[in-house]
């Protein structure tokens, strides 16, 4: 990507739709299209076994937390929308910026009949807080549970981040002393959360970040959290890109 002057716009690709960023931490990256297809795979397997067996017309429920520039959501929601999937989702952040560009591209898919403006809704809030009962209700629409919760959390360690981070929106990229914090602040808040955030045949998809362990270091967060890792799924190249694991049985059992 060239340098570009600071809040120019972009348009990006990113699994056949185009989305409009601004700065480089909310520009779509090709790694985290795994991410979506990931998603995708999983909900057909959970379709096939139990989620929707009771009511055809029963209705996936998703929450993108973190949701930037709102590519993961919409993208996700978009391939459900094709295969005739009833789907909506909830996009969760704490910057403006990213919530105003994320409402853009909602627009844009809109425009484009790929989906519904029904279908999503955004909000601002902070997603280590999940296990608070407000924030529950504010994202449960009328106490539902979701079905599959996405994220890319904040990955790189501060010791990694020194001298490389310099302006205040890629500051959103620094996950703490490990570059685990993020992940286990969102791992151990779905595990705590009563009434439960996240339905127990739900899914959690995790981006991993990139190199040998990334995804052993994001599956032993979620293992430690309670969740039981499904699997590792593999980008084009041959790299672990997205974890997907199921929720504590403490979790499920509370409904």
């Amino acid at each position: 990507m060239k340098n570009r002057a600071a809040g120019e716009e972009v348009v990006v690709e990113f699994l056949g739709y185009d989305f409009v960023a601004t700065t480089p931490e909310l520009i779509p990256r090709k790694s985290s299209e795994t991410i979506v297809t990931a998603a995708v795979h999983a909900i057909e397997n959970m379709q096939r076994r139990v989620l929707m067996q009771s009511s055809p017309e029963s209705e996936i429920r998703v929450l993108d937390l973190g949701t930037g520039c709102g590519c993961l959501l919409l993208s996700l929601l978009c391939r459900l929308s094709r295969s005739d999937v009833k789907a909506s989702g909830v996009g969760v952040d704490l910057s403006d910026s990213a919530l105003q560009l994320a409402q853009r591209n909602t627009q844009a898919r809109v425009n484009e009949g790929a989906i519904t403006a029904a279908q999503v809704r955004l909000c601002k809030a902070d997603f280590s807080k999940l296990h608070l009962l407000e924030m529950r209700q504010e994202l449960c629409c009328e106490g539902t549970p979701f079905d599959v919760v996405l994220s890319n959390p904040p990955f790189l360690a501060d010791d990694r981040a020194k001298g490389r981070i310099t302006n205040e929106g890629a500051k959103a990229l620094v996950g703490g002393q490990t570059g685990m914090e993020a992940y286990a602040a969102i791992a151990s808040s779905i595990a705590h959360c009563k009434p439960p955030l996240l339905s127990p045949r739900g899914l959690v998809v995790f981006q991993a970040p990139g190199g040998e362990r990334g995804h052993i270091r994001v599956s032993a967060v979620l293992k430690h959290a309670g969740f039981e890792v499904l699997e590792a799924v593999r980008d084009a190249r041959g790299v672990h890109r997205a974890v997907v694991a199921s929720p504590p049985r403490s979790n499920s059992n509370s409904i």
